[in-house]
């Protein structure tokens, strides 16, 4: 499969990865997967670890091909009632700000926004400057990564409290916090029918671009 995600042989290249696992499963921080996560990253492919997200990203390639819309339980974008957490990495900060300002409108429909500590500022920051009130935090922030952000959104995540999770991640750096990103990557796999999950900017903007036709009307 490595192979393939980079198309190594010179044959067809995969064009994702579908990982569906058993909440107790052990081979999610094996080697070999966490080599297969990395090259998806690396490769701005898709690497999806819930049903939610597989259902989600099928009906955004549908879209984005001109195909009518299919929602397929009735709830991937009534993000009035879903909340949604955005992490990103220190390297990727400047693209999840971009990212934000890109699909500002997209990403302020949702019931909450949850962040690690200085992303959250960041977008805070930006929200203001966009408009949005002074009054009103358009992000929610929790600690950062090192100090325990990951582990807070990973208790939303199993409490039913965040429906969606985008996180930029930086794969040419370890992180001290590794186990706390690998519980709230747990946390997200356990709630595989209820949480999408996108890591990586690439398709994260994939993805919102079909959100955004699709709500609009106009796939």
């Amino acid at each position: 499969m490595a192979a393939a995600i980079i198309d190594a042989d010179g044959g067809d290249a995969l064009g994702g990865i579908i990982h569906l696992t058993a909440p107790g499963d052990e081979s999610a921080p094996v080697p070999e997967v966490r080599a297969l996560k990395r090259l998806c990253l690396i490769q701005a492919k898709p690497y999806l670890v819930t049903a939610a997200s597989a259902a989600e990203w099928i009906e955004a390639e549908r879209i984005l091909r001109g195909l009518p819309s299919r929602s397929l339980n009735g709830l991937q974008h009534r993000f009035a009632d879903q909340a949604i957490a955005l992490i990103a990495h220190d390297a990727w900060k400047p693209c999840m700000v971009e990212f934000v300002v890109r699909h500002f409108a997209l990403l302020s429909s949702f019931s909450r926004r949850i962040c690690t500590g200085t992303t959250g500022r960041r977008l805070n920051d930006l929200a203001r400057q966009q408009g949005w009130s002074r009054d009103e935090a358009w992000a929610t922030c929790y600690e950062s990564g090192p100090m325990g952000g990951d582990v807070q959104i990973a208790d939303l995540v199993f409490s039913g409290q965040c429906q969606q999770v985008i996180f930029f991640h930086d794969v040419r750096v370890s992180h001290p916090h590794e186990a706390d990103m690998l519980l709230l990557e747990r946390a997200i796999a356990a709630s595989t029918a209820e949480v999408v999950y996108f890591s990586g900017a690439a398709v994260a903007y994939r993805w919102a671009e079909a959100a955004e036709r699709e709500v609009r009307g106009n796939p």
